[in-house]
Protein backbone atom coordinates (compact mmCIF):
# COMPACT_ATOMS: atom_id res chain seq x y z
CA UNK A 1 0.00 0.00 0.00
CA UNK A 2 1.46 3.34 -0.68
CA UNK A 3 1.53 6.47 1.24
CA UNK A 4 -0.59 9.21 0.23
CA UNK A 5 1.61 12.12 -1.25
CA UNK A 6 1.40 14.36 2.10
CA UNK A 7 3.40 11.53 4.04
CA UNK A 8 5.09 10.69 1.26
CA UNK A 9 6.57 14.52 1.02
CA UNK A 10 6.69 14.50 4.96
CA UNK A 11 9.47 10.97 4.84
CA UNK A 12 11.78 12.25 1.86
CA UNK A 13 11.70 15.89 4.33
CA UNK A 14 12.84 13.93 7.09
CA UNK A 15 15.14 12.19 5.26
CA UNK A 16 16.49 15.49 3.43
CA UNK A 17 17.07 16.77 6.93
CA UNK A 18 18.58 13.58 8.28
CA UNK A 19 21.36 13.87 5.24
CA UNK A 20 22.53 17.62 6.10
CA UNK A 21 26.07 17.79 7.31
CA UNK A 22 26.55 18.63 10.83
CA UNK A 23 29.12 21.34 11.80
CA UNK A 24 31.48 18.17 12.50
CA UNK A 25 31.12 17.14 8.47
CA UNK A 26 28.60 13.74 9.90
CA UNK A 27 25.52 13.76 8.47
CA UNK A 28 23.34 14.61 11.28
CA UNK A 29 21.13 11.21 10.89
CA UNK A 30 24.28 9.26 11.48
CA UNK A 31 24.86 11.20 14.85
CA UNK A 32 24.98 8.01 17.27
CA UNK A 33 23.84 9.49 20.23
CA UNK A 34 21.13 12.58 20.09
CA UNK A 35 17.72 13.86 21.17
CA UNK A 36 14.44 14.64 19.06
CA UNK A 37 10.82 16.04 19.05
CA UNK A 38 7.62 15.54 17.39
CA UNK A 39 5.38 18.31 16.34
CA UNK A 40 1.73 18.34 15.34
CA UNK A 41 0.47 20.63 12.33
CA UNK A 42 0.31 23.56 15.03
CA UNK A 43 3.58 23.18 15.80
CA UNK A 44 2.90 21.87 18.99
CA UNK A 45 5.40 19.39 20.99
CA UNK A 46 4.05 16.00 20.78
CA UNK A 47 6.54 13.87 21.72
CA UNK A 48 10.38 14.14 22.96
CA UNK A 49 12.87 11.10 22.85
CA UNK A 50 16.52 10.45 23.08
CA UNK A 51 18.62 7.51 21.61
CA UNK A 52 21.64 5.93 22.11
CA UNK A 53 21.22 4.28 18.61
CA UNK A 54 21.50 6.59 15.03
CA UNK A 55 19.20 8.85 14.87
CA UNK A 56 18.14 8.09 11.44
CA UNK A 57 17.50 4.45 13.13
CA UNK A 58 15.40 5.71 15.62
CA UNK A 59 13.43 8.26 13.83
CA UNK A 60 12.49 5.59 11.20
CA UNK A 61 11.14 2.86 13.77
CA UNK A 62 9.29 5.39 15.26
CA UNK A 63 7.70 6.00 11.85
CA UNK A 64 7.58 2.82 10.50
CA UNK A 65 5.34 1.45 13.57
CA UNK A 66 7.71 -0.59 14.26
CA UNK A 67 6.37 -1.11 18.22
CA UNK A 68 8.24 1.88 20.24
CA UNK A 69 6.49 3.30 22.95
CA UNK A 70 5.00 5.62 21.80
CA UNK A 71 3.23 4.06 18.63
CA UNK A 72 2.51 1.42 21.13
CA UNK A 73 0.83 3.58 23.12
CA UNK A 74 -0.81 5.70 20.16
CA UNK A 75 1.03 8.91 21.49
CA UNK A 76 2.34 8.97 18.20
CA UNK A 77 0.55 8.80 15.10
CA UNK A 78 2.93 8.91 12.28
CA UNK A 79 0.41 10.32 9.63
CA UNK A 80 -0.49 13.07 12.37
CA UNK A 81 3.32 14.61 13.02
Amino acid sequence: MQSPPEVQALYNSIVHALNQTAFNGQKVGDARFGAYCFYDFDGEPIYVGQTREKLRTRIRRHLTNQRTDAVAMFVLDPYEV
